[in-house]
């Protein structure tokens, strides 16, 4: 369970920085709704961590 959840973590990490990085582009082209934007891309980063996590703890 260990080895799943830490590819899991890896998977989501990588996940996270490119939102991150999608985020900060987005930021920089337009000003308008950074917080809006930003929370928004936190959050489906989040969601998809709890979501592995699940995953991982189902299967055990």
């Amino acid at each position: 369970i260990h080895d799943v959840l830490e590819d899991a973590a890896d998977e989501v990490y990588q996940d996270f920085m490119t939102s991150l990085a999608d985020a900060v582009a987005q930021v920089f082209a337009d000003d308008n709704d950074i917080k809006t934007e930003v929370g928004q891309n936190l959050k489906d980063a989040l969601s998809k961590v709890l979501d592995r996590i699940k995953d991982a703890v189902d299967q055990g």
